[in-house]
């Protein structure tokens, strides 16, 4: 999946329940100029993306309600082209396989630093 976009015109939606890795994502987002939307649950992020329209996903596999590849899953949520990134704790080789199956285009494993993550988009986009 290849999207024509500038690093800094993405909009990103971060959805993550533990609130010092939520602020800290979403600092360094702000800082590499993304526009990002971040929420604690995936009630608030399916309402986030009935409003907005984003570029890529970046979720926690770990969330109350569901599991973030769960929350993937959900058919006729989310756009096409919109890119998928799953984070986890827990990285085993049958989650990397079910989450690509179903849709997930990158699984990174935390603790990380944030340029794996911007590595995983910019070998996503075209910058």
């Amino acid at each position: 999946m290849k999207i024509n976009r500038t690093l800094e015109s993405l909009r990103i939606l971060l959805v993550e329940c533990n609130e010092w890795v939520r602020d800290s994502l979403s600092f360094a987002f702000e800082r590499t100029g993304c526009d990002i939307i971040a929420v604690d649950s995936v009630g608030k992020a399916v309402k986030a993306i009935r409003k907005e329209q984003f570029d890529i996903i970046v979720c926690d596999f770990n969330l109350p309600e569901y599991s973030g590849l769960d929350f993937f899953k959900l058919k006729d949520t989310f756009e096409k082209t919109c890119m998928k990134i799953l984070i986890s704790t827990e990285v085993t080789k049958n989650m990397i396989n079910e989450s690509k199956a179903g849709g997930v285009h990158e699984v990174i494993e935390k603790p990380f630093e944030f340029k794996k993550i911007l590595q995983a988009i910019k070998a996503g986009i075209k910058l």
